[in-house]
C-alpha cells in the first residue's frame, strides 16, 4: 500500500492508494477502509478522536482515498498511522 502524507500549517492530509489490491476488489477495499477509519468507534477510542475530527473523500474515480484531520490543529492521528505502519 502506498501512503503519502502532506503536512501544512494546521493541516494533516493522508492520501491512500491500495497498490497490492486487484482492480476488481479495489472499490470494496477503499469503502471498507474509509468506513473503518472514519466511523468505527474502536479506532476513535484508540486514537482518542472526537466524532467529527477525521474526514475523508474518495478521489480519482475511487482509486484514491483522501483523509484529513478536520479539527483545528489536528490530533496527529494521520502522522501516527504513518509512523506505525502496522497500525493499519
Amino acid at each position: 500500500m502506498l501512503l503519502t502524507e502532506v503536512q501544512t500549517v494546521g493541516c494533516n492530509i493522508l492520501v491512500i492508494e491500495p497498490l497490492s489490491v486487484s482492480q476488481d476488489k479495489k472499490e470494496a477495499f477503499i469503502a471498507t477502509l474509509q468506513y473503518t477509519l472514519q466511523i468505527e468507534q474502536e479506532f476513535k477510542q484508540v486514537y482518542k478522536l472526537e466524532p467529527d475530527e477525521l474526514d475523508s473523500e474518495r478521489l480519482g474515480e475511487g482509486k484514491y482515498l483522501l483523509f484529513w484531520e478536520a479539527s483545528e490543529g489536528g490530533g496527529g492521528v494521520l502522522s501516527q498511522l504513518l509512523q506505525q505502519p502496522k497500525a493499519f
